[in-house]
């Protein structure tokens, strides 16, 4: 899978947490979009939401069982105190690709 293809299935999760009511406003998935962290639009709620549709929409699209790690997505972003999609979109990648 490739990198337009994972930031469509993003953007996919945040427009479902939108339609839900899980965020008050769209977040567009682009590079420098802050998933977690100080300006993050997503509360803590709205956050385990999200990774657990990523989860979902990444087995569906990958025929295999996807589990994102917290911890795991931490090893690409050393030294920083927020996520971006950029970072989730590498980690992501990367995951799909040692499968």
């Amino acid at each position: 899978m490739d990198e337009k293809n994972i930031l469509q299935i993003i953007q996919e999760a945040f427009n479902s947490l939108l339609r839900s009511g899980m965020i008050p406003k769209q977040i567009i998935a682009i590079p420098e979009t802050i998933v977690l962290g100080k300006d993050s639009e997503m509360d803590s709620i709205s956050l385990i939401t999200f990774f657990s549709e990523l989860e979902d929409r990444f087995s569906l699209a990958s025929g295999k069982e996807i589990f994102l790690m917290l911890n795991e997505i931490h090893e690409f972003n050393i030294e920083k105190s927020y996520l971006t999609v950029s970072v989730l979109v590498k980690y992501i990648e990367h995951f799909l690709n040692k499968q």
